[in-house]
């Protein structure tokens, strides 16, 4: 159950970050370190690998298809 709270919280966060931010390569790195950070503080340990990865795959299928966005 851990792993799918990180899958939801990985991909809100890079939602989030994509819609407000954009997608650049230093976006990319201040989202993933920043969902890593919020799971540590939330006491998500098993989950951080996958929120992470949730997160930057929502972040850059935004990027190859922008048209996803609207």
């Amino acid at each position: 159950i851990m792993r799918f709270i990180g899958s939801i919280l990985g991909s809100i966060i890079g939602a989030i970050a994509t819609y407000y931010l954009g997608v650049t390569p230093i976006t990319l790195a201040i989202t993933v370190a920043s969902i890593i950070i919020i799971c540590a503080i939330l006491q998500l340990q098993e989950a951080y690998r996958i929120a992470a990865l949730s997160g930057a795959v929502v972040m850059l299928s935004w990027a190859v298809h922008p048209e996803l966005v609207t």
